[in-house]
């Protein structure tokens, strides 16, 4: 969202600590915009498109001040996903060990018995049955670099506020969600070099949640 007048162009940015964001303004095209709006607004090639997590109609004020409504329908409740596969690389002294845990909730690994001193890669392995529209995956708590990957397509995650929007990579059905983490190496220098890192304290490596599926409807807004 923008307002343009003259040469100036004003615009509102929200970020996290730690975030940054990149403008580009260039000359030309005619894409729709809006001043403000009580939706989530993205562009559709010619299409301005509302957003919300909730059903409502919701109010947008477009360039010149002239205010239009747009009805969202019915959105389905978030849903928490517990249940994950869980395949870990355990990077030691002699090599890479691996294991392969059945999750029914998310933990820290220092709280999981076969994991409470491993540093490496975990992927945790999850099947969503959907039934159709966009959603927002968020991580809740993960530590430490993740990424993401929804039926094949691995998608970028921001470590400040890891939440993936994966609606265009939802099918209906079955639907695979993959999430990689990779760790430090504390864990595993605590125990295997004790007098150099032995004063360490155990990190909450892992993905730990709570992850939260957030379905979102969307609308066209009437520019015209």
């Amino acid at each position: 969202m923008y307002r343009e007048e003259g040469d100036t162009v004003t615009l509102r940015v929200a970020l996290q600590p730690s975030e940054a964001a990149v403008i580009i303004l260039a000359r030309g095209g005619h894409a729709p915009s809006a001043a403000a709006s009580q939706a989530g607004l993205r562009v559709d090639r010619q299409r301005l498109v509302a957003r919300a997590t909730s059903a409502g109609t919701y109010t947008t004020t477009l360039p010149g001040g002239r205010t239009v409504r747009t009805e969202i329908g019915a959105v389905p409740e978030a849903r928490t996903l517990t249940s994950w596969r869980l395949q870990v690389e355990d990077m030691t002294p002699d090599g890479v060990k691996r294991h392969d845990l059945e999750l029914d909730g998310l933990k820290a690994w220092p709280d999981i018995p076969e994991l409470a001193d491993v540093s490496g890669i975990g992927t945790y392995t999850t099947t969503v049955d959907w039934t159709g529209g966009g959603a927002l995956l968020e991580l809740g708590e993960v530590l430490d670099t993740c990424r993401v990957t929804v039926n094949g397509h691995r998608l970028p995650v921001s470590v400040i506020v890891p939440v993936v929007d994966i609606g265009p990579w939802l099918r209906r059905g079955a639907n695979t969600i993959e999430v990689e983490v990779a760790t430090t190496l504390n864990n595993r220098l605590r125990v295997c070099d004790p007098g150099v890192y032995g004063g360490a304290s155990r990190q909450r490596y892992g993905l730990i949640g709570p992850v939260r599926l957030v379905p979102y409807g969307e609308a066209v807004v009437s520019t015209r």
